[in-house]
């Protein structure tokens, strides 16, 4: 049996038998684990982000929808008492009287929308733009006035990231006839 030892054939030493990793072998492996942790570590930061936007987005949207349907609900059943003697009145406030024959405003103001002096919007949201287009329908039945809600609303986040913006219109055809 021969219980001798493998000699490198450059150096005539013994060649250590011992297992493990060069210095080299370890820094590749150290530098693809950095690689590879700063990738994961890249996608994760950015997936946070967007769940970030997307939630802003969604909060504002909510908001947003709500007080829109709201307004535009209680102007379809309600008569206007703004005047319409143009054809294409552009206005940031109008006057209304509701089926429970109340007087009231709606108005756009200082990034907010009141009803009757009362802010309706939430302080999450700022309205950069609101105004409401009157017309008066030439046919087939002139009586009927229609009137356009246009907004355009800016979410309230923390970081510019979750600042949302929003443009919003709809036209509502009042159901109420003037008596």
């Amino acid at each position: 049996m021969n219980n001798k030892s493998p000699v490198n054939q450059l150096t005539n030493s013994p060649i250590n038998q011992e297992g493990g990793f060069t210095l080299i072998e370890l820094l590749v492996a150290a530098g693809i684990f950095a690689i590879v942790i700063t990738a994961v570590s890249g996608i994760f930061i950015s997936s946070v982000n967007s769940q970030r936007k997307a939630m802003a987005l969604q909060a504002t949207q909510e908001a947003s929808r709500f007080m829109f349907e709201s307004m535009a609900k209680e102007v379809r059943m309600s008569v206007l008492n703004t005047n319409t003697n143009t054809n294409t009145n552009t206005n940031t406030s109008i006057s209304i009287t509701n089926s429970d024959n109340v007087s009231l405003n709606y108005a756009f103001s200082g990034g907010k929308l009141y009803r009757a002096d009362r802010q309706i919007s939430p302080d999450n949201i700022e309205i950069t733009q609101g105004r409401f287009r009157v017309e008066q329908l030439v046919a087939p039945n002139p009586e009927v006035v229609k009137i356009t809600i246009v907004m355009a609303v800016r979410g309230r986040g923390t970081k510019i990231a979750e600042q949302t913006v929003l443009n919003l219109q709809t036209t509502v055809a009042q159901r109420a006839q003037k008596k």
